[in-house]
Order: structure tokens, then sequence, then C-alpha cells
């Protein structure tokens, strides 16, 4: 396995330091050029223009520009035409094809005054793109690029392989909990709350690492949470500090998918009062959370806004059930953003020592606005292979204004490790 690793790599060390050069080089003049600057300008604009518009005004304000663009180019042919609607300064992109003695090349208009503003040679795709995709060498250098690609998963097989036969048998200490941390963990939190929406006041002793993914298709596309890694230690019995890391990608019904890092989440949950075995009184706790928006906003990764949350967690075993529930508030530092209370209880029913399903009822309603308001269900299963490792998954849905971006459904599912 060494070898093939050490081999592979030699040979493909080249295209992938190739690759990631002119990735970074990409994202660069994307992050920095014109255009993003002009998309990040626009991104709360609304447009003045709608699907209602009468197509008159479309018509005269297209024939200015063209006459402004026929006065310039001649008879140069036309490749495509782009519209920005956007903004005190719409604009009307005209990208002229190559002919003998005359470049491609691209003509902006104002579709207001059409004026031109800017002129420029231009290609679909740059030369630095068609070498990070080998394009620039042909039809041959594609198909070299798929090989490369191919040669990154297999290293990335092969690594690990090698990384899980060179982990010590027998690591104990700060070398333990390294090994562990590069194998493993996420999603949410202990007892049912993972794979449950609503927190209860329990949570394991020690370490407990979370791995794993959510996916959810409400009414305005798909999101994909992935992957989530969530750290738990508990440093005193009563006392849990929890760290919550995820990716994410939102693949919209209309437009393009974006992906990146999600918001960071910082925990630490107190129980206060432990459950009475004799009586009714239940676990006790409170869980203040701050949510750190460090998904990228330009992207529509996030709304940028830092948000906290202090909710009241209660939860009671009976019999074989064992019943939770918690009511909080969060809060948002920004005006333009509301404040949430939230809501939700639920009961999971342990078969024996490895199996437990579980349901629960959250909703959350919005303190400037009461009447938007959303209410769903979950259903949730827990199996335990021993006292290191467990699985958790659970599936919800909307059961109220969905049409508000409600869940329908949504999925997740956890691989658990204690220690």
């Amino acid at each position: 396995m060494r070898k093939w690793h050490r081999w592979i790599g030699l040979v493909a060390a080249v295209f992938f330091v190739l690759t990631a050069f002119t990735g970074v080089w990409l994202e660069c003049v994307r992050f920095f050029g014109e255009e993003e600057a002009l998309r990040e300008k626009l991104r709360d604009t609304v447009s003045k223009v709608s699907a209602q518009t009468p197509s008159a005004e479309f018509s005269a304000k297209f024939a200015q520009a063209q006459a402004a663009v026929a006065a310039k180019a001649g008879n140069q042919p036309l490749d495509k035409i782009t519209w920005q609607l956007k903004g005190d300064a719409p604009t009307i992109t005209f990208y002229l094809g190559a002919t003998k003695g005359k470049p491609a090349r691209k003509i902006v208009v104002n579709a207001n005054t059409a004026v031109i503003v800017k002129e420029d040679d231009y290609d679909d795709d740059s030369f630095i793109l068609k070498l990070h995709s080998g394009e620039a060498l042909g039809d041959g250098g594609m198909i070299v690029g798929m090989g490369w690609g191919v040669a990154l998963i297999v290293m990335t097989i092969t690594g690990f392989v090698i990384y899980w036969r060179m982990r010590p048998k027998q690591a104990t200490g700060l070398k333990k909990i390294f090994w562990l941390f590069a194998l493993g963990g996420s999603a949410i939190q202990a007892r049912a709350d993972s794979p449950f929406v609503t927190d209860d006041p329990e949570f394991s002793p020690g370490w407990e690492i979370k791995y794993g993914m959510t996916a959810e298709r409400n009414n305005g596309g798909n999101v994909w949470t992935a992957p989530v890694l969530d750290l738990n230690y508990a440093v005193v019995p009563n006392v849990r500090l929890n760290l919550t890391l995820a990716g994410r990608i939102l693949e919209p019904r209309i437009g393009s998918s974006v992906g990146g890092f999600a918001e960071t989440e910082f925990k630490v949950k107190w129980r206060f009062i432990d459950a009475d075995t004799n009586s009714w009184l239940p676990s006790i706790g409170i869980a203040p959370k701050i949510f750190f928006p460090t998904a990228d906003k330009k992207r529509g990764l996030s709304d940028g806004v830092w948000r906290a949350q202090l909710p009241l967690q209660f939860g009671k075993t009976i019999g074989n059930f064992y019943n939770w529930a918690e009511v909080g508030y969060q809060m948002a530092f920004r005006p333009s953003a509301t404040d949430v209370g939230y809501y939700g209880l639920g009961t999971l029913y342990s078969f024996n020592s490895h199996l437990a399903l579980g349901t629960e009822i959250f909703g959350y309603t919005q303190i400037e606005d009461r009447k938007n308001h959303q209410w769903l269900t979950s259903l949730g299963i827990v199996y335990t292979f021993n006292e290191h490792w467990a699985i958790k998954a659970s599936i919800s849905r909307t059961l109220v204004h969905e049409s508000r971006g409600g869940p329908n459904p949504s999925g997740v599912f956890y691989l658990v490790r204690n220690f």
C-alpha cells in the first residue's frame, strides 16, 4: 500500500501542485475581481423590473444599446448578450465573436443612457481556467485532468489506510486523543438531542466526538451540511463544552449550487439539578450557545449575523421512556434580523440496551412577527453497539407553514464515539 501511495504521489505531484496553484489563482481573481465586487454591491438590491414589466420598455432600451454597439463595432457577429437589471445603472453586455482582423471582445452599455461604459477582450474560459481543467492541452489534457482527479482520490484512500495501520494499538493520554480526533466525530449533542432538534440536560462523561451529515429539502431547494464535526468534553460531571464545525452546500431550485464553511457553534451545557429517581423531580439545565458567522455571506451561505441562544432544558426517565423538553430564546445581534423563541418536547423508548426509538415536536416563533411560526416533527433511532460506539439517525418534516422554508423532509445521520 505504501508503494502504491508513494509511486502515485511521485507521478501526480506535479499535477497536484499545478491544480492547487491555478485553483488559488482563480479564487483570488474571482474574490478580488470587478464582477465579484458588483455582485456584492447588488446582493441586497431589489430589481425595479419584474416579470410583468411591459416589454416595450425592454425593446426601447435594447434598441438604443444595440445602436451604440453597431456604431462602434459595425457588422461584427454577436455570440451572446447579457442584461444586468439591478441597481441604478443597469447594463447590457454584448459579446462579439472574433473575425478576420478583429479579436473577440465584449462591450458594456449603460441600459438607461445607451452610453458605452467599457470595452474589453473576452474569452469564455481564461487560460488559467483551461490550465486548471487541462483543456489548455486539448482533449488529451482534459483526460489527463480526469486522471489526476482520480489519482487524488486514490491517494486519499491509500493515505487513510496507511494512517489507520500506523495508529498505536495501545495509545494513551494525548496520543489517544490525537488519533481519535483525526479519525472521528460529529453532529449535535447527547442522549435526546442527537438526532433530534430539541436538546436535553443529560450528556455523557468525558469525551464525545460525533461525525455525520444532515440533508434538507425545502421550498427553496436542497441544503447539505457535511461533514459535521461535533466535539464535546465534560470538564466536570455537570458541565460540558461543545464545539461544532461543519461544511454546507446549497442547491437552490433556480441558480447554481454553492458550498463552503458553515456557521461555527460553541455551547456550554450546565445541568444544575439532577433528576431524583424517588420523585417527579427532573434534570434541569441551561445551555447558552453562540453562533459565529464563519459562513461566507458573499456566496449566500449565511446572512452574516451573530446569534446567541439561552435555553432551559428538562429531562426525566420514567420506566423505559426518557422524556425531555426545551424552551429558549435566540437573539440576533443585528437590527435587520429578528429574535426567535423556540420550544420542543420529545420522548425516547428503549427496547433494550442497544435499540431506542423516539419522536419529538419542535417549533419556533419570530418575536417581531408572532404569526410567523413553524412546527416540525421528527422520528429518530439510536443504536448503541457498546459503551464507546453508537449510530443515531432521524427524519423530520414540517407540520405547518412549509411555505416559509421548513424542511420537507430533512434527515440526519451521526456516528458517535465516547471515551
